[in-house]
């Protein structure tokens, strides 16, 4: 993807540097910055699209920690992404890259999938490059959040996902939680809601984010007390899916 509404500066020092082969070190003396600027500069003109880099190669980087955990868990397929560390902004971004590829992998054997609530779901999808042949369709598996619009909702990660596939999406018309258990039987009972609802439990494939009990979604960190998360973790509770609470058995 190639923009013109950027900053000069970022055109430049990507022309000094990919072009005309400059060191950093020779970027910052010729345009009066510090060797960190640079630094900057060249990844914001990757980030937006100044700058694009091809890997011409089909190796995985962690191919044999990626077979262990299929021997050991008796797993199809296993994707592994670097850890950059608590707080890292690269984070993310390569977590996005190798959930692509997981998706990428799978969406050619689904004709419908369901996405659940994940920054980790909508990094992939931010990432993801592939058109399917097939018409896929994608049903978010959970409400939305009100307030911000926000990419980890299930609706915009469904509307997203089904936009860069070319296939369709489905509405969930209901909040992520409802006000009170009155409220969200009212809400399932509806028929659009429950249609899509019938439509994600059919899906070929589920797509969700896990989260831990350390750090939790902060919808279910608004809405569910220490106390309470405290009596989760005693019932086995290891994390979250979609905000939904997960537990694992002792065996």
């Amino acid at each position: 993807m190639r923009t013109n509404a950027h900053d000069p500066l970022l055109g430049k020092a990507a022309r000094l540097y990919y072009d005309h082969g400059l060191t950093q070190a020779e970027i910052g003396e010729l345009l009066s910055l510090s060797r960190v600027k640079v630094t900057r500069v060249l990844a914001e003109a990757r980030r937006v699209g100044i700058v694009e880099i091809t890997v011409h190669s089909d190796e995985r980087p962690f191919a044999d920690i990626e077979a262990a955990l299929v021997r050991r868990f008796g797993l199809q397929s296993a994707w592994v992404c670097p850890s950059l560390g608590p707080g890292e902004e690269r984070s993310p971004s390569s977590l996005g890259v190798t959930g692509a590829e997981a998706l990428a992998s799978v969406l050619p054997h689904v004709q419908r999938v369901a996405v659940g609530m994940s920054t980790a779901v909508a990094a992939s999808v931010a990432h993801l490059r592939y058109q399917s042949d097939s018409a896929v369709e994608v049903v978010p598996l959970a409400g939305s959040r009100g307030g911000r619009s926000s990419e980890a909702n299930p609706h915009e990660v469904a509307t997203t996902l089904a936009r860069v596939v070319g296939g369709t999406a489905y509405h969930l018309p209901a909040p992520l939680l409802a006000t009170a258990p009155e409220a969200a039987a009212a809400i399932r009972g509806l028929d659009e809601v429950q249609g899509t609802l019938d439509a994600a439990a059919a899906a070929d494939a589920l797509v969700v984010g896990i989260g831990g009990t350390a750090r939790v979604a902060q919808a279910l960190r608004r809405s569910v007390t220490e106390t309470e998360f405290a009596t989760l973790r005693e019932l086995g509770a290891v994390g979250d899916a979609s905000d939904r609470s997960t537990s694992v058995s002792s065996d």
